[in-house]
């Protein structure tokens, strides 16, 4: 049987050359998708860390303003009211970063949206009610009523914020030392509970094996 083990050896080599490709394939694929996660989990970590602070910040901002109606506002002449200094400074962050908030989950996705159009539609009613303070026919019982409204719209936002800033935690990737300094501090603490379990233990023994007197 002349030229069969040549024949062999280049059914041998195409096979050979077949295999590698699809190896290679699938090497690149895998590579891409996980270069891919990577940099997912990278832009999803810094903007979500961009957006818990912009939150921050604007729950002092909130703070600051509402803790200035010390006492019964009602009291007050509006005049006297505090005024609130936002600008679209403020949520630079959500301003320029919304197309990125597919990177969280649907829910957090949501409650960012429904934080940021609340706090919009604060800064528009602090500048109607600054307006109308000014307006010598404005009827000040109706805008104390406002103002109720206006501070209950306040702590509707400094709600949503302290839910938004636990989402957001939750949502942020970690980074290896974090997980690291996470995984020691469990482990402290299950080391000292260890302790004060042995601990109480040898007391319980040492007043069992103690004579009687």
């Amino acid at each position: 049987m002349t030229g069969g083990p040549a024949a062999m050896l280049g059914d041998l080599s195409v096979s050979t050359i077949g295999l590698s490709a699809s190896l290679s394939i699938v090497t690149g694929y895998l590579g891409t998708l996980m270069n891919f996660s990577r940099l997912r989990n990278r832009h999803r970590r810094v903007f979500g860390l961009s957006l818990l602070a912009e939150v921050k910040s604007l729950q002092r901002l909130f703070r600051r303003y509402y803790n200035a109606f010390e006492g019964d506002a009602a009291s007050r002449l509006p005049c006297e009211w505090p005024r609130l200094h936002f600008s679209t400074a403020e949520t630079s962050v959500f301003n320029n970063g919304s197309g990125s908030l597919g990177l969280f989950s649907t829910r957090t996705a949501v409650e960012v949206i429904e934080f940021y159009s609340t706090i919009r539609a604060i800064a528009a009613d602090a500048e109607r009610l600054l307006a109308l303070r000014t307006d010598a026919k404005a009827d000040h019982a109706k805008l104390h009523a406002d103002l109720a409204s206006h501070l209950a719209s306040i702590r509707l936002a400094r709600h949503r914020s302290r839910a938004l800033v636990r989402a957001l935690r939750r949502e942020i990737p970690s980074t290896a030392s974090e997980r690291m300094r996470h995984g020691a501090r469990l482990t402290t603490i299950w080391l000292r509970r260890r302790r004060r379990r042995m601990s109480g233990r040898d007391i319980e023994g040492k007043h069992v094996l103690s004579p009687a007197r």
